[in-house]
């Protein structure tokens, strides 16, 4: 990528690429919860058929990161997208022919592995490339920023692009439904093609990036002897760990408060609506004070938030048994800063890697070591929370029915959750400890060295 060259609208049109295509390239798995199973119903699947189809689509897709890393290193990342969004928006169209049930499930395998084989680990690199040190914050903020506008301006457009096909309530038939969702699933196949076209387009390979096969074993060793390298990958599960804590806390008013609709109201609006802000917010406050700094910041806060709503569980009633409406409404708003306080920190993981000075050349094993490590919390943490849910439950209204959580499952939920973040604070503290030494050396080394070459030194642009 041609950094300096590149004027602001040139980066704003690259990084509307990007963003669109990342984007749309991991919407189509997860549209039949948008749509309340409408997608299960055209295809003809049952839930078990479904839940089968998204199991083989997620171990497709979690068990590419560290190939995909290397892919990035051996491949021009410009041409790692372009196959992707291709690959995904051609297997899309396949989709809206709706095949039969093995078929779809080929498909929804092949989505996994080019949504992450050819494309994650090279999509983190050619942002690296096409930004300076200085504006990876930034660029990363945008990223996830630019991803969350997009996906609502998205959603709301394809749920009126049913709406129009399919028609409303009882006008609804399968035939209309089959319509509605056949539009929608072309919408984003062109969409991933477009991405395709104008990723081609407006990149340029770096002057001698080329195709090489003969990745060198020291750059391997170099990647994962790297402390850099691990510390970032730890800091990525214990903070994703800990984001998971978010989850519970619709179940904590419905369960607790009895307020699960004008909780979730809520929430929605500032997911949706304020995840964008908070994302670019976070990548120009990481660039002015410093990665690590600004995550450790967020940590605190999400420690704040958890401890409020842990203490709320535990005094949700008054002393004449009603619900205590200051703990209620205090839940709503830290549980609002909470979400924007997870959407902050999950655009800066990658920039991590500008201020631990990882090199550009093992940049896509770096993340593939990085994301690898981070989603092991997705395996264990749901775990644990539901273990903590069906032992602290008492029966729901009727026997069969749902049960109902008490305090206590939540205050061990978000008590681990409070524990993810001390330790990422723990981590980032060490991280930028070590940053500061290995700074030190580096300005010394090039010091040294310019004094021997006669020459001047302009500093290190970390």
């Amino acid at each position: 990528m041609e950094r300096s060259n590149n004027s602001k609208s040139e980066l704003f049109f690259q990084f509307f690429c990007l963003c669109l295509g990342a984007t749309t390239i991991y919407i189509l798995p997860y549209l039949n919860g948008t749509y309340s199973n409408t997608i299960m119903a055209v295809l003809g699947f049952s839930s078990e058929q479904w839940n089968s189809v998204m199991s083989l689509y997620s171990a497709a897709n979690t068990s590419m990161f560290l190939l995909g890393g290397l892919a990035a290193d051996l491949f021009p990342p410009r041409k790692l997208l372009c196959f992707s969004f291709s690959a995904v928006g051609l297997l899309s169209l396949w989709l809206a022919a709706f095949p039969a049930y093995g078929t779809v499930k080929v498909i929804f395998i092949l989505i996994g592995i080019f949504s992450t084989l050819t494309f994650w680990a090279a999509l983190i690199k050619i942002i690296r490339q096409c930004t300076g040190n200085r504006s990876e914050g930034k660029a990363f903020g945008a990223l996830e920023g630019g991803r969350a506008l997009i996906g609502l301006l998205l959603t709301t457009a394809t749920v009126a692009l049913f709406g129009f096909f399919a028609g409303k309530g009882a006008d609804i038939t399968v035939e209309s439904a089959r319509t509605g969702v056949r539009a929608v699933i072309v919408v984003y196949a062109v969409l991933c093609l477009i991405s395709s076209f104008f990723v081609f387009r407006l990149f340029k390979d770096e002057p001698g990036e080329k195709i090489d096969f003969n990745i060198q074993f020291k750059q391997v060793v170099d990647c994962l002897t790297n402390p850099a390298v691990w510390f970032i990958s730890f800091i990525y599960l214990v903070l994703h760990s800990a984001t998971l804590g978010s989850i519970y806390l619709s179940t904590l008013m419905g369960d607790v408060f009895g307020a699960t609709t004008a909780f979730a109201a809520v929430t929605a609006v500032f997911r949706n609506y304020f995840r964008p802000v908070a994302a670019f917010a976070g990548g120009f406050l990481s660039d002015r004070i410093g990665k690590a700094k600004t995550m450790i910041i967020i940590s605190a806060v999400m420690i704040a938030s958890y401890a409020f709503c842990m203490l709320a569980a535990s005094n949700a009633t008054n002393r004449t048994g009603q619900t205590n409406s200051i703990m209620m409404y205090g839940v709503i708003a830290f549980s609002s800063i909470l979400i924007l306080a997870i959407a902050l920190v999950r655009g800066q993981y990658y920039a991590l890697l500008s201020e631990g000075r990882v090199p550009m050349r093992y940049t896509g094993l770096a993340v593939g070591v990085i994301t690898s490590i981070g989603y092991i919390g997705d395996v264990f943490a749901p775990r644990i929370a539901g273990s903590f849910l069906n032992t602290f439950s008492t029966p729901g209204i009727t026997p069969d029915g749902p049960r109902i959580a008490a305090p206590a499952a939540f205050q061990y939920i978000f008590y681990i959750s409070i524990g993810f973040c001390v330790c990422a604070i723990i981590l980032l503290a060490a991280f930028s400890k070590m940053n500061r030494e290995n700074s030190g050396k580096i300005y010394a080394d090039e010091m040294l060295d310019g004094d021997k070459n006669g020459g001047e030194f302009d500093g290190y642009e970390g």
